[in-house]
């Protein structure tokens, strides 16, 4: 064995030999699988079909179960009410959200779901209140009905291309809520892929077990010549996407603003709010921050289109 890998293990296992003795003077966890020594159950812990697995164990264990990740403890609720109950009726305690490395290398840290608890946090969830509610929403009707009529249009015209046609749909409506009412056919297939790459690539890194540097985030600092550090590659390739989500449509609308266009899509419209100085607490990074997270609700959903039309 090389030395670098050498001094890699002897850290590794100093890190979960200090994490295992402060864990031990906790409360007990929940039941669930026997974990080893060091790995914990991180070669038991499911990256495809992971729901397969937690229901199976919780048919085991029961609702709420524990796993540990190496010195990752990791609950699983497996039940609507106990979720109801620990994430709505006391989200102060539990509804933070764990901050992992791999999504601020992958340049996913932008999106509202998976920022953690604090002032950043709360800036957009005002934004996403102010413009999303119920009574706000309903000014978005048209929009939908328009894209709508286009999409059964489509559907009558080449029926065999109804995949196609859903798939585009979805970004269509975002597109055109968020940035602009009448994107191009061209544009509007190459924001469908940058989406889906996005979402496809954040679903492979995410979950529990997915990447060695959630567990150990100080890998994230290692040169990406060295061994163990593939999730460095994994990870800029998949920036290219989240940048592009971001940057490419919301800059586009700030160019079309500065030459005189009139615009009214809910970007414009928030830019021109903060501009004028609204008494608003968002800046211009948090304004595209939200919009991109509405473009990347849509890729889940046609990332989601395409892997069920895979399996069918």
């Amino acid at each position: 064995m090389s030395l670098p890998g050498l001094l890699v293990i002897i850290v590794l296992v100093g890190v979960v030999a200090r994490r295992w003795r402060m864990s031990s003077a906790r409360y007990p966890y929940p039941p669930g699988p026997k974990p080893t020594p060091i790995l914990g159950n991180a070669r038991d812990i499911p990256t495809f079909k992971s729901w397969l697995t937690y229901s199976r164990w919780a048919r085991q264990y029961g609702d709420v179960f524990h796993v540990r990740e190496y010195h990752q403890h990791i609950i699983v609720i497996n039940s609507l009410k106990d979720a109801i109950a620990l994430f709505e009726k006391r989200s102060r305690i539990y509804s933070d959200r764990p901050v992992l490395a791999i999504v601020n290398l992958m340049g996913w840290d932008f999106n509202a779901g998976l920022l953690p608890y604090g002032d950043r946090w709360r800036r957009h969830r005002k934004l996403y209140q102010e413009n999303f509610r119920k009574v706000a929403a309903i000014t978005y009707q048209p929009i939908q009905t328009r894209k709508i009529h286009e999409l059964l249009q489509k559907l009558l015209l080449t029926p065999d291309d109804f995949i196609l046609h859903y798939r585009t749909v979805a970004v269509a409506i975002g597109m055109a809520t968020m940035y602009d009412h009448d994107i191009s056919t061209v544009n509007l297939e190459r924001f469908v892929t940058v989406a889906e790459q996005a979402v496809s690539k954040i679903n492979e890194a995410f979950f529990p077990g997915a990447m060695v540097v959630n567990a150990f985030p100080f890998l994230q600092h290692l040169p990406s010549w060295f061994p163990g550090t593939g999730f460095k590659a994994f990870a800029a390739g998949c920036k290219v996407y989240t940048d592009e989500m971001q940057n490419v449509p919301f800059n586009f609308v700030k160019e079309k603003m500065a030459s005189g266009a009139e615009m009214s899509a809910l970007t414009a419209r928030l830019l021109e709010r903060n501009n004028a100085g609204g008494g608003s607490m968002e800046s211009e990074a948090d304004i595209k921050a939200v919009t991109a997270t509405v473009f990347a609700g849509e890729g889940y959903f046609t990332d989601n289109l395409t892997l069920l039309t895979k399996h069918s």
